[in-house]
C-alpha cells in the first residue's frame, strides 16, 4: 500500500474518518509557530538599520552598582575568587597486580575471564596469585 498523507485541520483529517478505520497512524500535531507562519507581505519602503534595544555601558556588569564602595567591594570578590589556591589532589599510581586485578575482575563472561587470564599471564603475574574482590 502506498504511503497516503492526510494534512489539515483536526476538523478536516476527522472527515475521513470513515475510510481510515483500524489503520495505524503517525500523528505529528503542526503547531503554529514563527517558522510555520507566512511571512509578512514585502513592503517597497527602504530598509532602515536596527537600533539597539538597550545602551551598553562602558563599565559593564558594573553599570547598575551605584557607588564606589559597592564597585571596589564587587571587584575584590572577583579578585579573591581567582587568587584561591589551587587544590592538589593524590594520583594513585597502580601496580601491576592491581592492574590484573582489574582485568580480572571486570571479566563479563567466561571467554572474557579466560581473555583476561592470557593477558595476565603476558604480564609475567601468576593469574591465580590474584586475590580478586568479590
Amino acid at each position: 500500500m502506498a504511503l497516503q498523507v492526510i494534512e489539515g485541520t483536526w476538523e478536516e483529517i476527522k472527515r475521513h474518518e470513515a475510510e481510515l478505520v483500524g489503520q495505524r497512524f503517525r500523528l505529528i500535531p503542526l503547531f503554529e509557530t514563527e517558522i510555520l507562519r507566512k511571512p509578512p507581505a514585502p513592503t517597497n519602503k527602504p530598509a532602515t538599520a536596527a537600533k539597539p534595544s538597550h545602551r551598553v555601558s562602558a563599565m559593564g556588569k558594573y553599570a547598575g552598582v551605584l557607588s564606589t564602595e559597592d564597585f571596589i567591594r564587587r571587584k575584590q570578590e572577583e579578585i579573591d575568587l581567582e587568587e584561591r589556591p589551587a587544590v592538589a589532589t593524590p594520583v594513585e599510581v597502580y601496580s601491576d597486580e592491581r592492574i590484573a586485578e582489574f582485568l580480572l575482575s571486570s571479566a563479563v563472561d567466561a571467554s572474557d575471564y579466560e581473555a583476561a587470564r592470557v593477558e595476565v599471564r603476558t604480564m609475567g603475574i601468576d593469574p591465580d596469585s590474584i586475590r580478586e574482590n568479590a
